[in-house]
């Protein structure tokens, strides 16, 4: 069965690229768009989630690239949908609808997915075109079937991203209402977003490439294999074509009296890059306890980074869990222990300990009932085994306050 989203995002993206002061750009923009989404849509905290982590993993501008380098428009969001699945713990229903969703927005397609009475034959670009189909194999997923978009040829130019005033973004919301053209066909009524001119390429922005990790706006840097030295929380005040700038909090287990028994030690810490080429940024500096390092692309350089979805007081227990899965395939130790390994895996020592052995964690299912999330695992260990687990955890306020785990295969 098909999960159903609040279809008030795809206003609220219309509302936001239509704005001269935000454009395309503001949808990769994860300050910015946190600020416009908590006007946009107060009551719908899952597609808020899942549009952030689309932000923080630059979505939108892998879309515009893949379409830019000659990928139809239908492949690229198949492949960015998949990519956005493989980095975070949502579902892949869920990362193809927030792909699709920013497709639209981005004008590279116009989807239906109110209403499938609408045939494909029928539907046209605003340009009296008919859009750039397609063929498949017949062997989709299942969610790429539900919110397949009917795919246009070209991308929409990216404009720079800015705060604007709430009074201005009402404004401009009214105004992508207007844009959207309610069309008549068959008894059924299909959405379409009228597409803006286009007024020049896309701005290149640089991005970084750690470990697995390749877009903007990490936030989490790990400088260690084993999670011992890492920049976590980061928060960036500033990402443009030369320079990128953000606070976060450095985090460092020390080996006194050992390794194993060492505590561990949070500074306030700055983090800046600078030096591009070819689209990368490639020197690291972080500040933190009056010590300043200097990172060289690609020699010496961090060894992963990820993009953390945010979580607040008023996440769904859904998000809380999936999130505290995702931080552990992220080896984010200390965002584990935040989110609630401190309430269900004794000390943080014997919290790594636990984990010591695990490559990678993989969600089969997950149910919500009330504030009780169930969720069937499968983790791949370093050893080459594979675990089974079922695990029960309580979320209360944003964190998982009690848990219970059963192993009942190994293979």
């Amino acid at each position: 069965m098909v999960a159903k989203f609040d279809q008030s995002a795809r206003v609220a993206l219309a509302a936001i690229v239509a704005d001269a002061d935000l454009g395309p750009n503001a949808l990769s923009d994860a300050g910015v768009l946190s600020n416009l989404l908590s006007d946009y849509l107060p009551s719908a905290p899952r597609e808020i989630g899942l549009l952030m982590a689309a932000a923080r993993a630059d979505v939108a501008g892998q879309l515009r690239e893949r379409v830019a380098h000659g990928m139809d428009p239908a492949t690229a969001i198949k492949i960015t949908a998949a990519s956005l699945e493989a980095r975070t713990a949502y579902s892949a229903e869920a990362c193809m609808w927030v792909t699709t969703e920013l497709a639209i927005a981005v004008g590279l397609a116009i989807a239906d997915p109110l209403t499938q009475q609408t045939q494909p034959s029928q539907r046209y670009d605003v340009r009296g075109k008919l859009p750039h189909r397609s063929v498949h194999d017949g062997t989709e997923h299942p969610a790429a079937a539900a919110y397949a978009p009917t795919a246009l040829g070209d991308p929409e130019p990216a404009r720079p991203a800015h705060n604007a005033p709430v009074r201005r973004r009402r404004r401009s919301f009214a105004a992508a209402v207007s844009l959207l053209v309610l069309v008549a066909a068959g008894g059924s009524i299909a959405l379409y977003y009228a597409r803006r001119p286009a007024d020049g390429a896309p701005r290149k922005v640089p991005h970084v490439s750690i470990g697995s990790f390749s877009g903007r706006e990490p936030t989490v840097i790990d400088f260690s294999a084993d999670g011992a030295s890492a920049v976590t929380g980061i928060k960036w005040s500033t990402w443009t074509g030369s320079h990128a700038a953000g606070t976060g909090t450095w985090v460092h287990k020390t080996c006194v009296p050992s390794c194993g028994n060492g505590p561990v030690n949070t500074y306030p810490a700055t983090v800046t890059f600078s030096r591009t080429s070819h689209g990368l940024f490639t020197v690291l500096k972080t500040h933190w306890q009056g010590q300043v390092s200097t990172w060289r692309y690609p020699n010496r350089w961090p060894q992963q980074a990820s993009v953390a979805p945010v979580i607040t007081a008023r996440s769904t227990p859904r998000q809380v869990v999936e999130a505290y899965i995702m931080a552990i395939n992220e080896r984010d130790w200390h965002r584990v222990w935040r989110l609630g390994g401190k309430n269900v895996n004794g000390t943080y020592n014997q919290m790594l300990a636990g984990y010591r052995h695990t490559n990678h964690v993989v969600v089969q299912s997950l149910a919500v009932n009330g504030s009780t999330v169930r969720v069937r695992t499968k983790a791949y260990e370093t050893t080459g085994a594979v675990q089974i687990y079922n695990f029960i955890y309580k979320v209360s306020g944003g964190v998982i306050v009690a848990g219970s785990q059963i192993l009942p295969e190994t293979t």
